[in-house]
C-alpha cells in the first residue's frame, strides 16, 4: 500500500504547472510526501518493536 501512494506521489510531482491551472497540487502532493514519511516511520517503528517483543519473549 505504501509503494502505491509513493507510486502516486512521484507521478504527480511530475505536474509542472502553475498554481493557477493546477489548482493547489503543489501544496496537496507536499501533504502527501509528508503523510507517506510518517506513515513509513509509523512502519519502521512497529516493526522494531515487533522484533523487541520477540527478542524479549524469547530470553525470557
Amino acid at each position: 500500500m505504501l509503494a502505491l501512494c509513493e507510486e502516486l506521489h512521484h507521478a504527480l510531482m511530475e505536474f509542472d504547472f502553475p498554481d493557477a491551472l493546477t489548482h493547489g497540487l503543489r501544496h496537496k502532493t507536499d501533504i502527501a510526501s509528508q503523510l507517506i514519511d510518517k506513515t513509513r516511520s509509523d512502519i519502521v517503528s512497529v516493526l522494531a518493536a515487533d522484533r523487541i517483543e520477540k527478542v524479549v519473549k524469547n530470553i525470557g
